[in-house]
């Protein structure tokens, strides 16, 4: 039987959803005032417990045989694009961080620095509260120029244009790649009613 990657990833969740129902222990209580045959309870209890255990082999299996076949299946094609889509965000996040550090009050040409150096020494000069200033003896200079700025603006929105035909990109390989799966998963999936 034939899937998409999009199935599989939605029968491992499903695989997954399943195996988190099981209550899977070797110890189990007993009413002393409803056992009439205790060989026949334990019997019955022992084989609950081991076909429980086989289910939830069974079902192990399938999950990481499909999964094996998603990374098998992603190799040829998809890890190329989810690691471009990383760099993307990757850089597109870098960008909004450096704009983010920007201030819009500083100033940002060494003409406008000598300027407001010159001045700031000129009040520090003739304030008699120059003593009060403290740790004002700075001015903040920001590196980036507007054209920088909107230069790094136009970069994010290229790169999220290139992220969004990335996504799109993704979603079209996972609708469309196919994997095989064997007879026994499929039976196994059919009999737990996941399929």
């Amino acid at each position: 039987m034939k899937i998409t990657l999009r199935q599989a990833h939605k029968l491992i969740d499903k695989i997954n959803s399943r195996l988190a129902t099981f209550q899977i222990s070797a110890t189990q209580q007993v009413n002393i005032w409803e056992v009439e045959s205790p060989a026949e309870t334990f019997a019955n209890l022992q084989g609950q417990f081991q076909a429980l255990c086989a289910r939830n082999v069974a079902l192990v299996t399938a999950r990481q045989t499909i999964r094996n076949q998603i990374a098998v299946a992603n190799r040829n094609g998809i890890d190329d694009t989810v690691a471009a889509r990383k760099a993307a965000l990757d850089t597109a996040g870098f960008l909004r961080h450096q704009l983010n550090t920007v201030n819009e009050h500083a100033v940002n040409t060494p003409v406008a620095l000598a300027r407001k150096l010159e001045a700031e020494r000129e009040s520090a000069k003739g304030s008699s509260a120059a003593s009060y200033r403290g740790n004002s003896d700075t001015i903040v200079v920001c590196l980036y120029s507007q054209a920088d700025v909107d230069a790094i603006n136009d970069k994010i929105n290229q790169t999220q244009l290139a992220i969004e035909k990335l996504e799109d990109q993704l979603s079209k390989l996972n609708s469309s790649t196919e994997i095989d799966l064997a007879v026994d998963i499929e039976q196994t999936l059919r009999q737990e009613g996941l399929l």
